[in-house]
């Protein structure tokens, strides 16, 4: 499959990248490359008990995937709260199931478990424009 463009990575910056250029250019044949899994299928081993430190997992559930490093921190958005797109990021993020006062609040914050939602459907819409998204794909040379 030839590509006009491809993103490499799906953390934030590859996703919105994806969203906006899906919407805004329709024509264009747009593909997202992620090293790791969808967001649903990230599992980390560790779980505090019998697995209590990395054992070195060839793709980081934790650190790639679908969401970033950051799709399973608490969901705070302060990165970024003064630049002059985070309206539209939020926006973005309501439309998506966000709840609506993220709009509003000095310090917006969604949470892992609707933020898992939210990264889902921006992913549901980006295929739905068109894009594709691939995951377990490692890019190397």
């Amino acid at each position: 499959m030839q590509y006009d463009v491809i993103i490499i990575g799906a953390g934030p910056g590859g996703i919105f990248s994806a969203y906006e250029l899906s919407k805004l250019c329709p024509e264009k044949r747009i593909a997202v490359f992620e090293e790791g899994q969808p967001l649903e299928k990230r599992r980390c081993p560790i779980d505090g008990k019998t697995v209590k430190h990395c054992v070195g997992c060839p793709t980081c559930a934790i650190m790639n995937g679908f969401g970033g490093a950051g799709a399973f921190s608490d969901g705070k958005l302060t990165t970024g709260t003064k630049s002059p797109l985070i309206r539209t990021v939020l926006q973005t993020f309501v439309d998506h199931g966000a709840p609506e006062d993220i709009l509003y609040i000095a310090k917006p914050h969604v949470g892992t478990d609707l933020l898992k939602g939210v990264v889902r459907s921006m992913r549901q819409e980006i295929i739905q424009l068109g894009g594709q998204v691939r995951f377990d794909t490692r890019l190397t040379g």
